[in-house]
């Protein structure tokens, strides 16, 4: 009996271990030519996860969201520098659920809010 149980908790240990082998995590950090950042995030099982930030040219964070399992999930900000127009876009297994645009003359001030 004692063999048995040092044999089945032995064969737990070893299936244990081969299934976190394969649960491998990667951060991601894909960058300009200047060097500065481009794209931050986590690669988890070959499928993007949790928080990923884009930045523009000149280092400000223009998209900002969560992937859970390769699709995107949860609240996404996309900033356009350009415009003034932020958009608050609310995902649910990568597809839009909510969408909220606000119009800003800075990143603190914002101005007008649509739906």
């Amino acid at each position: 009996m004692k063999y048995i149980f040092i044999l089945l908790l032995t064969f737990a240990t070893t299936l244990g271990y081969s299934q976190n082998k394969n649960n491998t995590e990667k951060a991601v950090c894909t960058r300009y030519e200047d060097g500065s950042f481009k794209e931050t995030g986590l690669i988890k099982n070959n499928k993007l996860e949790g928080q990923w930030i884009k930045y523009s040219e000149i280092g400000e964070a223009i998209v900002v969201g969560n992937y859970k399992n390769g699709s995107k999930e949860g609240k996404w900000t996309f900033v356009d520098n350009y415009t003034g127009v932020i958009t608050e876009a609310t995902y649910s297994k990568n597809k839009v659920v909510k969408l909220k645009k606000f119009l800003y003359d800075s990143p603190t001030s914002i101005l007008s809010y649509t739906r």
